[in-house]
């Protein structure tokens, strides 16, 4: 059984830009699943409570996922078929601190 690997990729306020620190936790992602060639990724985008509104924070948490699946399958050609794209808004905030919300999770296994 293989296990999961998890990377939290974070964006600053209002933007869905990746950070070249960021895209390093991407490049993990893809090792790990052309090791595993059977492993698929979800890539969850998110934005913080504290800013924006519901329609801004939905569509922000979109792009910020979009741009992490654009990154795997464009720069690193992992195939669209093991990806799946999701995005919660600020519906769901996975931190506790308002700042870290702004992310896209990326889950492959």
């Amino acid at each position: 059984k293989v296990e999961e690997i998890r990377r939290d990729i974070f964006f600053t306020i209002n933007s869905y830009k990746i950070a070249p620190a960021e895209d390093a936790k991407i490049r993990e992602v893809v090792d790990f699943l052309n090791k595993n060639t059977e492993a698929k990724v979800v890539v969850t985008g998110y934005a913080d409570k504290g800013t924006g509104n519901e329609r801004i924070n939905d569509r922000i948490a979109a792009k910020r996922a979009a741009a992490v699946v654009w990154m795997l399958e464009k720069r690193y050609g992992i195939p669209a078929e093991r990806i799946t794209e999701e995005s919660k808004g600020a519906r769901v905030q996975p931190f506790a601190e308002n700042n870290m919300n702004r992310v896209s999770i990326m889950i492959a296994k």
